[in-house]
């Protein structure tokens, strides 16, 4: 049972080892990385090595797949480009076995990785943060730990060896290691991990090349689980690329499967000079080329079966089914997604005060577009909505519109952009409106409670008027006046408590600049329903209003 917590604890530690060496190099080179990536998929050849390269540096495959698939959703990257990085990154990802084969089993591993972890490790104590020593110190504790962690497990395999009779294995179908590779990646999210094991078994002959094999293809198809889950709720692009890396491992792996006796021994006596170690790393370097070589030439109609397999999603309701020459239906369409735009504003703002109150939906679609999300996700649905709304009325013909339409359409237009100005600023306070709302200060969590019950206060009156489709200019100036007073309250408010010493003075900065940006998200929203409910006149009055400050 000891021996089995060794294992237990030996696979925690490659986990921890990994996951600092990857946090510490993406910081150290971060944003070089991202550059390189972007630069590499010029054609695909060069997105394969590119994909390859920073894999095998990070040592995280599923690391540059989430980014590839955080640039295929904001249409950064293409998604023939975005396929041969994740063909090119598979192939990175076996890096870490050959470092596993070629030293993890010829060294006495705990000698070595103690000493440097001691030493790194309180380096990364004694400097200062995100500094570039403490970030290669963590990244250097990080790779003694992978060993380390490594050393555990191969202690603990030699115990259960001699405790189990794992020649009951060798009973087994090889289905049964495909079926536990799988398994064991799938709910680790590290095929590094799997290859630890299994080089692990093989090296005190636990198991034999076959079986690790096997064992090795299941972690192929297990290592797309993640990206999978991360893509379920995403959008089209987002689906296809997750789902373009499932088919790349899966058919490849499947495909091997069948000849996996004849290829591993092709590899054992021809490459390896029979260290079934090298064998089997060999063979998952093999694996993921013959992938390369598979699926490099048809990336281009692989990408258009995607296409087709997800239909480009879109966040407008009304005008998806109207051509902007069709002015009259296109006008009417518009005002209702401009409706909704503004109620998605409502959405974000009372999710990041976590208000709970019913927002004016009039369609299924809608009540799932506003119900579950995270404030980040309503956000990019909201940026999303903007970017389609903007590019319809751009492609209005104005030549072909009556002035009045040509003034609305002007209109709707600034009052999205002010209904985007108006989430941005909201979403940028997000973080120092939740450290107030989690402070153990109590004048700092009271003047939480007084936003929240501002913010309460605003997005009802800012959806009344909504709902009603029309409100003259004095509602509206006594909606603005109404958030310019209270900003002035709460400084004299804010001051007085710096003063008093019930707030830290140097933390009154922030507070300052959380309530300034909340105050700018509701001048916003008032600028943007003041165009979406006046008239053309009316609002040009409103901007002239005494006491009005753009």
């Amino acid at each position: 049972m000891q021996k089995g917590w060794l294992l237990l604890g030996g696979i925690a530690l490659f986990l921890m080892g990994a996951g600092m060496m990857e946090q510490s190099i993406r910081q150290l080179a971060g944003r070089r990385f991202k550059l390189f990536l972007k630069r590499s998929t010029a054609n695909p050849l060069k997105a394969i090595g590119g994909g390859a390269i920073v894999t095998a540096v990070l040592q995280s495959s599923s690391v540059v797949n989430m980014f590839v698939l955080s640039l295929v959703g904001s249409g950064t990257m293409k998604m023939r480009q975005a396929l041969a990085v994740m063909l090119g990154s598979n192939l990175g990802s076996t890096f870490t076995s050959w470092m596993i084969a070629l030293l993890g089993f010829s060294l006495d591993l705990e000698s070595y990785a103690l000493p440097v972890f001691g030493i790194s490790g309180m380096l990364m104590f004694y400097t200062a943060n995100d500094s570039n020593l403490r970030l290669w110190s963590r990244s250097i504790a990080g790779f003694s730990l992978l060993f380390l962690g490594l050393g555990f497990m191969q202690e603990s395999m030699q115990t259960l060896v001699q405790q189990i009779d794992f020649r009951l294995l060798r009973g087994y179908p090889l289905i049964v290691f495909f079926i536990a590779g799988m398994m064991i990646t799938g709910i680790v999210q590290a095929s590094s991990v799997t290859m630890a094991i299994t080089l692990s078994a093989l090296y005190i002959n636990a198991i034999d090349m076959y079986m690790a094999a096997s064992l090795v293809l299941g972690a192929e198809i297990g290592t797309t689980f993640k990206l999978a889950i991360a893509s379920y709720k995403g959008s089209a692009s987002k689906k296809r690329v997750a789902t373009g890396n499932i088919l790349f491992n899966f058919i490849t792996s499947i495909a091997l499967f069948f000849i996996l006796r004849p290829v591993t021994d092709f590899i054992h006596y021809q490459f390896a000079s029979e260290r079934t170690l090298i064998t089997v790393v060999f063979f998952q370097t093999f694996v993921n080329i013959i992938g390369i070589f598979l699926f490099f030439p048809f990336l281009n109609y692989f990408g258009k079966f995607l296409d087709r397999l997800f239909n480009q999603e879109t966040t407008l309701d009304y005008l998806k089914k109207v051509r902007p020459e069709e002015t009259d239906l296109a006008m009417e369409a518009l005002e209702q997604e401009v409706h909704t735009f503004l109620s998605r504003f409502n959405a974000l703002s009372s999710n990041i005060f976590a208000l709970h109150f019913h927002h004016d939906v009039v369609n299924e679609k809608q009540k799932t577009d506003f119900a579950g999300k995270t404030s980040i996700e309503l956000y990019e649905m909201q940026k999303r909505h903007y970017g389609e709304l903007h590019a319809f009325m751009s492609a209005w013909d104005a030549k072909g519109m009556a002035i009045a339409d040509l003034e609305r359409r002007d209109q709707l237009l600034n009052s999205i952009r002010n209904g985007m100005y108006a989430a941005k600023s909201m979403k940028d306070a997000k973080s120092d409106i939740d450290h107030l709302s989690n402070s153990s200060n109590d004048a700092k969590y009271e003047f939480y409670l007084h936003l929240q019950k501002h913010a309460g206060e605003f997005l009802q009156h800012f959806k009344t008027l909504k709902s009603k489709g029309t409100a003259d200019a004095n509602e509206l100036m006594n909606l603005y006046n109404e958030v310019q007073d209270n900003y002035q309250k709460d400084l004299k408010s804010l001051y007085s408590r710096a003063i008093s010493k019930q707030v830290d003075p140097l933390e009154i900065a922030t507070i300052l600049n959380v309530h300034r940006e909340i105050i700018s998200a509701y001048k916003s929203a008032v600028f943007a329903l003041k165009d979406f409910l006046l008239s053309s006149k009316e609002s040009s009055l409103f901007d002239t209003s005494p006491g009005f400050i753009r």
